[in-house]
């Protein structure tokens, strides 16, 4: 199973990358995607689209109100960036693979399914090495620890739930959401820098 989170504004991109998976994808999987703000027509449209492909597509409405007041220093992004840490509580899934709105799928998504390791709560991308920044200090990770990218992120949804770690996330975002510069990727570096896994 594949996850998006997206709302009217990226729903094209969103839909660039799952036709990009579908391309590339033999087998049959389910795709779960969480939006605000698309309204029945375009859910319906999208649904049409799809149904006959290899991809089962499901449509879960997040409550967009919980981080409706948080504060983005790059404006390039959307605030449902942060319904990511709604997956766990919203996929009932035991692991999934979650991806940003603006990759282009250029394999099949199974060898990296199979890579999956049970031990962590996240598989990610590490970030490429570069000067100290200030997220660092308020995340926690000492200057030769390594971060990871948000933006590909493989879940073990089953471990998560188990130990509540969605609340964590939450309670990061509303405490730093004004201070750290990456936001989202920032709370998962932050919950997450002991129990993440290289990809």
């Amino acid at each position: 199973p594949i996850a998006f989170v997206t709302d009217q504004n990226y729903l094209n991109h969103t839909l660039v990358t799952l036709s990009s998976v579908i391309s590339n994808s033999k087998a049959q999987f389910n795709v779960y995607i969480l939006f605000t703000n698309i309204n029945f027509e375009a859910r319906k449209k999208c649904l049409k689209k799809f149904e006959n492909t290899n991809a089962h597509l499901k449509f879960i409405e997040f409550d967009a109100d919980r981080f409706k007041n948080y504060i983005l220093h790059n404006k390039k992004l959307s605030l449902t960036t942060y319904a990511k840490f709604d997956i766990p509580n919203l996929i009932s899934e035991e692991k999934i693979i979650y991806l940003d709105s603006d990759i282009i799928v250029v394999s099949d998504l199974s060898t990296l399914w199979h890579s999956f390791d049970p031990k962590y709560s996240v598989m990610a991308v590490p970030n490429p090495p570069f000067p100290k920044w200030k997220d660092h200090e308020t995340i926690g990770l000492s200057d030769n620890q390594k971060s990871f990218n948000a933006g590909v992120l493989f879940f073990n949804l089953e471990k998560i739930r188990n130990e509540d770690r969605a609340k964590e996330l939450f309670e990061f975002a509303d405490k730093f959401h004004d201070v750290v510069l990456l936001h989202d990727e920032s709370a998962f570096n932050f919950v997450f820098k002991d129990d993440w896994k290289p990809l």
